[in-house]
């Protein structure tokens, strides 16, 4: 069974709450412009309530449904959708890096940070290879010790760069920690 530390517990419970007021968010917002906006043809229904809720709001409700469907019906056949989020992703700062880094498989491109060490003047640093180009370079993200959102990117020759057989979440615990307990994560791991 996995060891539970309330760090561990914090940071669950916060990947699920955040996503979830900001869904709550967007519809409740989403419902208050619907009910402005459809505000002259709301007048035109009945008056009644089924279930306690009355005929406009229900009218409404199944408009934000028919809207969301057709909204997801055309991101999926033109695209749009996909650009969109990708559009999205590119302008928050350190969110690729996040996204990488908290999830073993990204899935989307098959894309996937990989640890390693690049050498950097007379020093090997903690890095992570972004991508291999078509002729051999690699494109290494060098983040900054102890926060990880700011770095430098290197393209380096396949020489200057020693993968690790770590997981990303071992070469952050090392950067974070100012590189404190890197003799044990390291031991086996890497070939110099």
């Amino acid at each position: 069974m996995e060891k539970l530390t309330v760090i561990k517990v914090f940071m669950k419970g916060l990947y699920f709450v955040l996503p979830t007021f900001v869904f709550v968010f967007i519809i409740s917002t989403m419902f208050s412009f619907l009910k402005d906006a459809l505000q002259p043809f709301v007048k035109l229904l009945p008056g009644g309530t089924v279930l306690g809720v009355d005929y406009p709001n229900i009218a409404i409700i199944i408009f934000s449904v028919v809207l969301i469907f057709a909204a997801g019906y055309a991101g999926i056949r033109t695209g749009f959708g996909d650009r969109f989020v990708s559009r999205i992703e590119t302008l928050v700062p350190g969110y690729m890096l996040f996204k990488h880094l908290l999830s073993e498989k990204t899935g989307k491109h098959g894309a996937d940070l990989k640890p390693c060490l690049a050498l950097i003047d007379d020093g090997w640093l903690f890095s992570f290879i972004v991508e291999e180009m078509d002729n051999g370079m690699l494109v290494v993200y060098v983040p900054g010790a102890p926060s990880i959102t700011s770095g430098n990117v290197y393209i380096m020759n396949a020489e200057s760069v020693k993968r690790l057989n770590i997981t990303k979440k071992e070469a952050v615990k090392s950067i974070m920690q100012f590189g404190i307990g890197t003799n044990e994560r390291l031991k086996g791991k890497v070939e110099w």
